[in-house]
């Protein structure tokens, strides 16, 4: 077992509770996470259903939702999981992709995005600590340059087949300066030292997310002091769990 896996459990961090300052390392060895190999061995797999959808139903790419409310219109999703929260229909779109993330142990989110030609994703903060963030490139212009992503101070590029992984929690930002589309697979994955929260862990993101969204449009929420913010996230979180349950109980997705 590496240092990283080994190193000491944070407190679970979530968006609303300020910028991420914890010692998680920005990337990390994709051998972190073994079970990534499985999409690497099978990444054309995955890539010949894209092209096969991108040629009959692009449409099915939606506008990104991001709760800080960027206005991004060429940064697009198609998801199968957000923390545990399903999509049977975009599922079934992708039979094949969706069987092969069957096969991650401890996924909690897994999604194909889409970053248009001269598109760029400003600096943000991501969803928790507690997860690896892991990065499949399906499509991807040449050029880390003209392509890549920035996690911290540490600058990457993308490359088709292989797995980029690094913490969600740090600030980043990605960038397509490039004249043709980026497309990659998203999935995230339970550190091992939560793995035994997984699913508090997911209804208390999920909570975190819908509050960051409500806070600008809301005034009731923006003026409350952190503590009551705080109180109303655990209540949400409690909610989001009993959802996440419900659904589990009447299993209509694939991806377990």
């Amino acid at each position: 077992m590496s240092d990283i896996a080994c190193a000491a459990r944070e407190e679970p961090w979530y968006g609303i509770d300020g910028p991420y300052t914890g010692t998680a390392p920005c990337f990390v060895p994709k051998s972190e996470v073994p079970a990534a190999a499985i999409l690497e061995q099978n990444w054309r797999t995955i890539r010949d259903e894209l092209d096969a959808h991108l040629r009959a139903r692009a449409q099915r790419f939606r506008k990104n939702f991001d709760p800080y409310g960027f206005d991004i219109a060429g940064w697009k999703t198609i998801n199968f999981m957000t923390y545990l929260r399903r999509y049977p229909e975009n599922q079934r779109e992708f039979p094949r992709t969706v069987a092969l993330l069957e096969q991650i142990p401890d996924l909690t989110s897994a999604f194909l995005n889409l970053l248009e030609p001269r598109t760029r994703i400003p600096p943000h903060y991501g969803d928790s600590n507690c997860i690896w963030r892991c990065h499949l490139g399906l499509i991807v212009p040449a050029g880390a340059e003209q392509c890549g992503i920035e996690v911290g101070e540490e600058r990457r590029g993308w490359c088709e087949g292989e797995v980029l992984v690094f913490s969600d929690a740090h600030r980043h930002s990605a960038w397509n300066d490039s004249d043709a589309p980026r497309v990659i697979l998203i999935f995230d994955v339970m550190k091992p030292a939560y793995r035994a929260e997984k699913e508090k862990i997911c209804a208390r993101v999920l909570a975190a997310i819908a509050l960051l969204w409500a806070e600008p449009r809301w005034r009731l929420i923006s003026r409350l002091p952190r503590p009551a913010l705080r109180g109303l996230h655990v209540v949400l979180g409690a909610g989001a769990r009993l959802v996440l349950a419900l659904q589990r109980g009447g299993r209509a997705g694939a991806i377990r």
